[in-house]
């Protein structure tokens, strides 16, 4: 039975603009705020009857039109760009204590499977190109160094895709810079917490259909301004709430929400056209350091997506699709056949960046003792290395087939493993042991039978072997954060000796 006059859930749907609104300046914390965010969506659930269809056809043409007008004068104001190529500008001073977040960025990005070029000026970039500025709290700046002021005129001429990562509470200048980039304060002199404040970012809301990467490392930066209605926000956080800065530079925060903090949705990435620039801020800068790329690169990829906005327009796109064949009350097999083609389409921007990481990553937190980063970051050689690195999320066991590269496998055997006519059998845990000038991290020896080279024990007690083009390392955690720096010396020598004479020299563990 359909209401008379069903202004209810016109209000039930607007109400919680008020209703936040008057939370905040009573002081609810964020978590209250979700709750109450969501009370009258959930009461318009519960008083709308099930079996009821959605009751478009009596919206007024003028009214449809115009909100489609809008939003197409909209795109025609901000289109999407497709990057002609990718460049990185480090403009601090490789000297300073902050370069080791941004050392070897070259081979990073390489190994992340992010197509960019490190450039040292920025009048080597072309017309048309993506351009990361990751690093802008360097308080010094390298010799020949861009202005931030030249930068701007550079941008609007040249029509580029300014990819601008900041910092909390002015970190060393960065909301300083970004505003004479963009000609606009965007980064606020604040510092970010998630909600429940985790160390990493949590859900978030993101401007495409896909959901966010909940481990991302995007947490304590500073929140993003919204200057223009043409202002595209890419990444958002609920509960979230940001402490503010006073100006003691001891000082970055307590994490302790205060009812005068700015809470609620904080926008975390946004993009700003200006002429011919496009202009994209994001809070924190913990995606784009070295440590993370190498770990997990997917949230840096994804924001490098979703800065061209070709995933909000296909969104946008769709959406238009799926509610006109809802106004015109077509089929319901209609209806899952252009919700399967949005959602096929949207999804066609997003496609996974392939790279040496994949192999490697386990679904571990950058600060994971587990994770290899750090060792991968302390040597050039690894990251670019023909090289397969794999780490097997289990351990192996059965058949291994022949490798199609050269690849370097660190796992555990269970039971018996055959590699060839070569056979892993009778294997034992060693934990953790120091012998031949390597220590072996959480590994196991095995009695090797078959044309193998032992690198490391005998054939009865193997922990690492050659078997033609498979290196196998019998230690899960051999480079791992703990692990010494004599492990990757002694891997890199392994790798530049590949051509050498095999040799099967080798001894018990222990002696």
């Amino acid at each position: 039975m359909q209401p008379r006059h069903p202004w209810w859930r016109t209000t039930l749907a607007l109400f919680p603009l008020p209703l936040v609104w008057v939370a905040q300046k009573i002081g609810v914390s964020p978590y209250g705020l979700l709750a109450i965010a969501g009370l009258p969506s959930m009461a318009l659930a519960l008083l709308t009857p099930c079996d009821e269809r959605p009751a478009l056809k009596g919206l007024p043409l003028w009214v449809a039109s115009g909100v489609v007008a809008l939003g197409a004068i909209g795109w025609v104001m901000t289109p999407p760009k497709m990057p002609d190529a990718g460049y990185v500008l480090l403009p601090g001073e490789m000297n300073s204590p902050e370069a080791r977040f941004y050392r070897n960025y070259q081979e990073v990005l390489r190994f992340a499977g992010i197509s960019a070029k490190v450039v040292e000026t920025a009048e080597e970039i072309p017309a048309g190109s993506l351009v990361l500025l990751p690093w802008l709290t360097a308080p010094v700046q390298h010799e020949g160094a861009p202005s931030f002021e030249h930068l701007r005129e550079l941008a609007i001429e040249r029509g580029w895709l300014v990819v601008m990562v900041g910092e909390h509470t002015d970190m060393g200048g960065v909301a300083t810079r970004v505003k004479a980039v963009t000609g606009q304060p965007y980064l606020r002199n604040n510092l970010s917490v998630p909600l429940w404040n985790t160390d990493n970012s949590g859900q978030m809301r993101t401007a495409d259909i896909r959901a966010w990467y909940p481990d991302a490392m995007l947490n304590r930066g500073a929140s993003v301004d919204v200057w223009s209605p043409l202002n595209r926000v890419l990444l958002s956080g609920d509960g979230w709430w940001a402490e503010p800065n006073i100006d003691e530079w001891l000082w970055v925060g307590d994490y302790i929400w205060q009812p005068s903090d700015r809470h609620g949705r904080l926008v975390m990435a946004a993009t700003a056209d200006e002429g011919r620039a496009r202009w994209v801020i994001l809070g924190d800068t913990g995606p784009f350091i070295n440590q993370q790329m190498v770990s997990d690169p997917r949230p840096a990829a994804r924001i490098l997506e979703l800065a061209s906005l070709w995933p909000l327009f296909l969104r946008d796109v769709g959406l238009v699709i799926v509610t006109a064949v809802i106004a015109f009350g077509l089929p319901a097999a209609v209806l899952v056949g252009a919700v399967g083609l949005v959602v096929a389409v949207s999804l066609i921007p997003g496609t996974s960046n392939d790279g040496p990481w994949r192999s490697v990553w386990r679904q571990e937190s950058g600060f994971d003792e587990r994770n290899f980063n750090q060792s991968l970051l302390e040597s050039p050689q690894l990251l670019t290395t023909e090289w397969k690195l794999v780490r097997p999320k289990g351990p192996l066991s059965g058949q291994l087939p022949a490798p199609e590269k050269p690849t370097i496998i660190f796992g555990l055997v269970d039971g018996e493993l055959s590699i060839g006519d070569t056979k892993l059998s009778n294997c034992k845990r060693l934990g953790s042991l120091l012998t031949d000038g390597i220590l072996l991290m959480d590994a196991q020896a095995c009695k090797v039978v078959g044309n193998a080279e032992i690198l490391v024990g005998d054939n009865d007690e193997a922990a690492i072997l050659k078997v033609g083009s498979l290196l196998m390392v019998l230690d899960q955690n051999f480079l791992g954060q703990k692990a010494p720096p004599s492990n990757r010396s002694w891997l890199e020598t392994k790798l530049n000796a590949e051509d050498s004479e095999p040799t099967t020299k080798g001894g018990k563990f222990g002696n």
